[in-house]
């Protein structure tokens, strides 16, 4: 891909943890495209967070964790186990 890109969070996340619905298409993307990606300190934060909570019930596996971030349905720990989450109904 010729255009510049401004990578969000969700293809980041996406691109590192195993068992996401999109992750086949978004390692195929990556392969596309040509440095440099352009992103923000947010995105960056936000990528932080979500991985430290993984990381946090990775440690601690009899947890829920407790989110309104729908996100955490797809997210997995140790690479393919669905984490519990505490969320409303969609």
């Amino acid at each position: 891909m010729k255009d510049t890109v401004l990578l969000d969070t969700g293809p980041l996340v996406t691109f590192l943890a195993a068992g996401s619905k999109y992750q086949t298409w978004v390692r195929e993307q990556w392969q596309r495209l040509l440095p440099p990606l352009l992103t923000c300190e947010l995105v960056l934060r936000s990528l932080r967070k979500i991985t430290c909570t993984v990381r946090l019930e990775e440690l601690h596996p009899k947890v829920v964790v407790f989110t309104l971030d729908a996100d955490f349905r797809i997210y997995r720990r140790h690479g393919n186990q669905v984490i519990p989450v505490l969320i409303p109904e969609e």
